[in-house]
């Protein structure tokens, strides 16, 4: 172990190194080629390689998916790598000193490693490129898959823009290296690695190696892309020399094995894309290594915003049985998965991008659910699902009308509370026939309305949030009247809780406060004192749907006291709120 860690230090002052001497970024160079009778667009880079630039004479290139493209050529040159052209098949043969053969065939994704097929990811894919205008094509092959294959540690340096291999080492030490890949023969060690396996251990999915002795198992951690690798030291393939499995469990897609070394068998999990931190659990024996990938609710959620459409995709390890419910009024929908396969976290992940607002998941019973809340009413489609996936295309509901919506409107004050007093005018009259006249528009509008007080009584503050959340409105409005010491003061001002000032709040308030706030102002021409957090009030922090309480005057000042009776100035009021309510829903539902 201890020159383990020495070997470790000093690739970290090799990698610091090589990091001062290219420190410079390569300069962009974009050129056209001809693939597939198509023009391509793509990025010039030479190859590091060992630490020295290479340059050919036919250029290499990164193509817009990020993959790097080498001529065939490459191989034979830089790898001392054999290739054989068949015509027929178009198809190159690669093959080695030490017994690897690679067959690709242009255009196709299947690939064959030592006899054994293997599919590469479509943007792998092996080409026929014109580079320049009047040129032959050229056979261009994925430099990260054939170098991984061969046993190269291939990677990408971020500050320079270019991609980079380092050879592999073969001398079968305990120093270790940083490859990824296969390489070496003979046969000198003890343990024998039989075979890989994805099984079901203690509830949860995981890889299974199958060995016959109790080793040393040597673990590190490969960036760009992410991968996680296990070195079984004294340790053999029983069957071959690579083998690529298909797995797709938790943060992991897919796991490679390979003869790494003549002594040491190099299992690499190679990690899901936008996954930087992925956690395994480790079980050793002696006749076997078990490593269960940890599953967190990022990781097997993906959501992706493509304007107005989006799309949830769900991964469940394998095809599992699942129920979708969508419930229109609490705009919230449950998945829920029939899995025993699934071995995750409950947890939940903010997205609030203006339609969707959380992602949750918890288990009951083995099932898993994944509850869904939205911001406003929306519809969706369940995509044919794939194996180990199920895919939701959701999108704004287009149909929403007002018959949809409940409203409720709350008269402030009443009773043995008259509210603020000033000008010969008490605000708990001024509150109720506002707030009747605006029952009735919203009613004459479609809206479905529940008035806390229709008459002059008195009405408990944790009543009327009460009415609200237990009838499951969309809007709450509260309607006020202000004062101020001083008799000048003028002017309308919406009131609301933001988020954090309420553990009730499941979305933003702040949306609907400022549609009201511009439209009073556009429809009465008074003072507009703007939109203001006010959490500590028990309509507005209480409630859990959007809520705002409207100052619609100061009684204190003698001319709005005037407008405030009048029954034209009460109607602008009105109007103006129907006309942000009608706004928001349209907005935001």
């Amino acid at each position: 172990m201890r020159k383990w860690k020495v070997f470790l230090s000093l690739l970290f002052i090799f990698i610091f190194i090589n990091s001062l001497a290219f420190a410079a970024a390569y300069p962009l160079k974009y050129f056209d080629v001809k693939v597939d009778g198509k023009n391509l667009r793509v990025r010039e880079v030479p190859i590091i390689m060992d630490g020295k630039e290479i340059h050919l004479d036919a250029p290499s290139y990164i193509t817009p998916a990020g993959v790097t493209f080498v001529p065939v050529r490459f191989i034979t040159e830089h790898y001392g790598a054999k290739v054989e052209w068949i015509d027929s098949t178009k198809t190159a043969v690669i093959s080695t000193s030490n017994g690897t053969e690679i067959k690709l065939t242009i255009n196709s994704q299947n690939v064959y490693i030592n006899g054994k097929k293997q599919v590469i990811a479509a943007e792998w894919v092996p080409k026929l490129v014109t580079l320049k205008a009047g040129e032959y094509p050229r056979t261009m092959v994925p430099l990260r898959f054939v170098s991984e294959v061969l046993g190269y540690e291939v990677g990408y340096n971020g500050e320079r823009g270019v991609p980079f291999i380092n050879s592999p080492k073969n001398n079968g030490d305990d120093k270790g290296d940083n490859n990824d890949g296969t390489g070496g023969d003979g046969n000198t060690a003890t343990n024998k690695v039989k075979e890989v396996k994805n099984e079901i251990v203690d509830g949860k999915q995981a890889i299974v190696i199958y060995k016959t002795d109790n080793v040393e198992v040597k673990s590190l951690k490969l960036t760009n892309p992410v991968r996680l690798v296990y070195d079984l030291t004294n340790s053999t393939l029983a069957n071959g020399s690579y083998f690529n499995y298909d797995f797709s469990i938790g943060p992991v897609k897919g796991v490679r094995v390979s003869q790494f070394s003549p002594d040491v068998v190099r299992v690499v999990l190679d990690i899901k894309d936008g996954i930087t931190s992925p956690e395994v659990k480790i079980v050793e024996s002696k006749d076997k290594l078990v490593i269960i990938p940890i599953s967190k609710l990022n990781e097997v959620i993906q959501y992706t915003n493509n304007g107005s459409n989006k799309l949830i995709t769900i991964n469940t390890g394998e095809k599992d049985d699942y129920d979708v419910d969508y419930d229109e009024k609490t705009k919230t929908m449950t998945v829920e998965v029939y899995s025993r396969d699934l071995d995750l976290e409950e947890g939940s992940m903010d997205i609030y991008d203006g339609l969707v607002n959380t992602i949750a998941v918890k288990k009951e019973k083995g099932v898993y659910k994944f509850v869904i809340t939205f911001l406003r009413s929306i519809e969706y489609d369940i995509l044919n699902s794939k194996d180990r996936e199920i895919k939701l295309s959701i999108r704004k509901n287009q149909n929403v009308k007002p018959s949809d919506f409940v409203i409720v409107v709350d008269a402030g004050h009443g009773g043995h509370d008259p509210g603020a007093t000033q000008n010969g005018v008490k605000e708990k009259d001024i509150n109720l026939q506002v707030a009747i006249k605006l029952n009735n528009a919203l009613k004459e509008a479609g809206y479905n309305t529940i008035m806390t007080r229709d008459t002059d009584e008195f009405v408990q503050l944790k009543d009327r949030a009460g009415i609200a959340n237990n009838n499951n409105v969309d809007i709450f409005i509260s309607l006020h009247c202000n004062s101020a010491s001083a008799a000048s003061a003028t002017g309308i001002e919406v009131l609301y809780c933001p988020p954090e000032g309420s553990s009730l709040k499941k979305g933003d308030d702040y949306p609907l406060a400022q549609l009201l706030m511009d439209e009073l102002a556009k429809g009465t021409g008074a003072v507009k004192r703007g939109v203001k957090k006010r959490p500590e009030l028990a309509v507005l922090n209480g409630t859990s749907m959007p809520a705002a309480l409207i100052e619609m005057g100061f009684i204190t000042n003698s001319q709005e006291a005037k407008n405030l009776q009048s029954d034209s100035y009460q109607n602008k009021i009105v109007e103006s709120i129907v006309r942000a309510v009608n706004i928001y829903f349209q907005t935001y539902y």
